[in-house]
């Protein structure tokens, strides 16, 4: 199983998520069946690294961003995943707009489909221009996230 994370600028959320999910795969996907990557729906910094601050938190927590580059999503990436999850409701409709329509069903809202309780009405906000305090809130939410991902997919889909 595929699964595509979704942000702005592929720098900050969506990695973090790929990340968090590569590194929780390792206890509930032992197998390595489940293939995690994200990209945004308007990259900045194509090929650039993730955000410096998100990789520090991410190490502090043994999480690694290896091999993780911004890059903007593509066309091919709706027929090549089997989940799409954006992490605002603007991005939903801006991959739904650029997809057919046979692909919408798999695009999701992350933190809805992963049902993390929010005070952000279900979208993970951009913590780009803020502290060190809401990247680490929005690496937390992310966190549960993936955390409840793991519950909802079934082994049987893989």
């Amino acid at each position: 199983m595929r699964i595509l994370f979704v942000c702005t600028g592929n720098i900050l959320r969506s990695p973090t998520a790929q990340a968090i999910a590569r590194h929780q795969a390792k206890i509930y996907d032992p197998e390595n069946r489940l293939i995690f990557n994200s990209a945004g729906t308007k990259v900045f910094y194509h090929k650039e690294e993730p955000d410096p601050r998100a990789v520090k938190l991410a190490t502090s927590k043994g999480v690694v961003f290896n091999n993780i580059f911004a890059r903007q999503i593509e066309i091919k990436d709706f027929e090549n995943n089997d989940l799409i999850l954006a992490m605002t409701k603007d991005h939903v409709e801006h991959l739904k707009n650029m997809s057919d329509p046979n692909h919408h069903p798999k695009i999701r809202l992350l933190l809805e489909f992963c049902k993390v309780e929010n005070s952000w009405h279900d979208e993970v906000i951009d913590p780009y221009y803020g502290k060190s305090q809401d990247i680490s809130e929005v690496y937390h939410i992310i966190e549960l996230a993936i955390n409840n991902l793991f519950k909802i997919i079934s082994p049987k889909k893989w």
